[in-house]
């Protein structure tokens, strides 16, 4: 398993916050069970999203915020996602 995130700071103030933009990208190898299940041995992702840096501002005990979404795909499955993460 390969993955990789980077942030890169955009100078942007979003509700008195920093925002970031975000890019990431993994690599799966996969053995056993899940790539008999999947029908393949390999799974890439890539993505992109923006981060807000909340520390102290809107809710105490949230400090930063994450909207990504991200693209799957192999041999035999594709697919996309979106997801919020927040860092508490």
């Amino acid at each position: 398993m390969f993955w990789a995130r980077h942030r890169f700071p955009t100078g942007v103030r979003m509700f008195d916050c920093l925002v970031r933009l975000v890019g990431d990208f993994s690599y799966f190898y996969l053995i056993g069970n899940q790539s008999m299940v999947l029908g393949t041995n390999w799974l890439a992702r890539v993505g992109g999203g923006i981060e807000v840096d909340l520390s102290y501002r809107l809710v105490p005990w949230v400090s930063t915020t994450r909207l990504m979404v991200r693209y799957y795909g192999s041999d035999t499955v594709n697919g996309f996602a979106a997801g919020v993460g927040i860092i508490f």
